[in-house]
């Protein structure tokens, strides 16, 4: 039988002294709503929550099936294993706020990755843990999250609770003034070429999070790991890239394991090859009576991923509306043509007034072939990989520890947080 209490005695000096250091923090607390109770589990051994940016369940059942990932193997067998919906769109940015935030785009306002200085939800998880008492920290691949990731958190270098918030492309300019951390270089590495798609970046943000965890005087409570998505979005579940990049993150898991965290694991979307093309909504609009002059066609997608497989179609006059969905509806390629009101309703994002299109699974969408011409040419041989649609919107949600039999099973990778921090057996 395999013994799951071996998380929580690795380290038992470092047990002693932490059960210590939470013993008088406040059990009970709120985040938007949802009620955080830091059980024993929390108050005894720290949480490592991993977004692994472009994740689907395709991709770890080709390494389970080499016998590549034993420790996320071991955590499928006796901790928590299942399949959940992300959030619409299956973009980044909103499904790593709703991660943080526990909650819906339409809650928190963001579908875009230009939406995080618009926020409307100021609650997170990192938050109100710390102003509950607990140490938290977050760490991620690209700077676009750290604006919001630092909302309400105070960093004071002479405090012992000082907050992390850091990013992989700020990770050789810090200051304890606004990240709370130095030199991440000096203990880390130097950082790899955000460019490169072979997962160097993911794998750094990792290794910087197990650095933070080998310390009692940096070692958080709760500490929030965000990655990108650049080996799935250029290889499939089969290639030696990803497979390797899926070795290298396992070994690292069981480094967390071996550290005594509590361990939860989910992914912001995921990833599908898009076979059949794109679909240029801004040409196809333009040809058309309903769209000529009228339509802006927005990818609200990430800035290096120009192609998505949800958009919004913006008309000047509402009453071409009717015309304009009309046509989208016929077009090939093209899933779901919604209302702002029917978006709403489906996918709980915000009111956008305008039309949400949303890509069939082997479908990208764009505006014109000038748009989009230099990011296609860039793929170099690599197959055209995005996300966005629903198609793109069951990830993994894994946790190292069994998860109270007494409450519902989680839905959506927003729930990560939650039942890692309170729901873990």
């Amino acid at each position: 039988m395999y013994d799951t209490t071996h998380y929580l005695i690795a380290i038992p000096k470092f047990n002693e002294v932490r059960q210590k250091m939470t013993s008088r923090l406040p059990a009970q607390f709120f985040v938007n709503g949802r009620q955080v109770t830091a059980k024993a589990s929390l108050r005894y051994a720290p949480v490592v929550v991993v977004c692994l940016g472009g994740l689907d369940a395709t991709y770890l059942n080709a390494a389970a099936k080499r016998g590549l990932i034993p420790t996320m193997e071991r955590f499928r067998k006796y901790g928590h294993y299942s399949i959940v919906s992300a959030m619409m769109p299956t973009y980044s940015t909103p499904n790593n706020i709703s991660i943080v935030t526990g909650s819906f785009p339409e809650v928190h306002g963001v579908i875009s990755y230009r939406g995080g200085a618009s926020i409307n939800c100021q609650e997170t998880y990192l938050n109100q843990f710390f102003h509950a008492g607990y140490r938290v920290g977050a760490i991620t691949a690209r700077k676009e999250l750290l604006t919001f990731l630092r909302t309400g958190l105070a960093f004071d270098p002479q405090s012992a609770q000082c907050p992390v918030a850091i990013s992989v492309d700020e990770a050789s300019n810090l200051t304890w003034d606004h990240n709370g951390f130095v030199l991440l270089d000096k203990y880390v590495g130097r950082p790899p070429d955000m460019a490169s798609t072979d997962g160097s970046t993911a794998l750094y943000v990792l290794r910087a999070g197990v650095h933070l965890q080998s310390d009692i005087f940096t070692r958080r409570d709760l500490l929030y790991l965000s990655t990108d998505d650049s080996v799935f979005r250029n290889y499939g579940p089969e290639d030696d890239v990803a497979l390797e990049f899926l070795t290298q993150f396992d070994r690292i898991l069981s480094k967390f394991v071996s550290l005594g965290s509590v361990v939860g694991i989910t992914a912001d979307h995921g990833m599908s090859a898009k076979a059949s093309g794109v679909v240029y909504l801004g040409e196809i609009l333009t040809k058309t009576h309903a769209g000529s002059g009228l339509c802006l066609v927005d990818l609200p997608s990430e800035p290096d991923m120009t192609l998505g497989s949800y958009a919004i179609v913006k008309v000047a006059e509402q009453g071409q509306i009717t015309d304009v969905l009309a046509v989208l509806r016929k077009t090939p390629g093209i899933a779901l043509a919604l209302t702002s009101d029917e978006a709403c309703d489906r996918f709980g994002v915000p009111p956008c007034h305008h039309i949400v299109v949303v890509a069939k699974k082997d479908y990208a969408l764009g505006n014109t072939v000038k748009d989009h011409s230099d990011y296609l040419t860039k793929l170099n041989g690599f197959t055209l990989r995005t996300a966005g649609s629903e198609s793109e919107g069951k990830v993994p949600f894994i946790l190292s520890h069994r998860i109270d039999t007494m409450v519902p099973p989680p839905m959506y990778n927003a729930d990560i947080i939650q039942f890692a921090t309170t729901h873990t057996e």
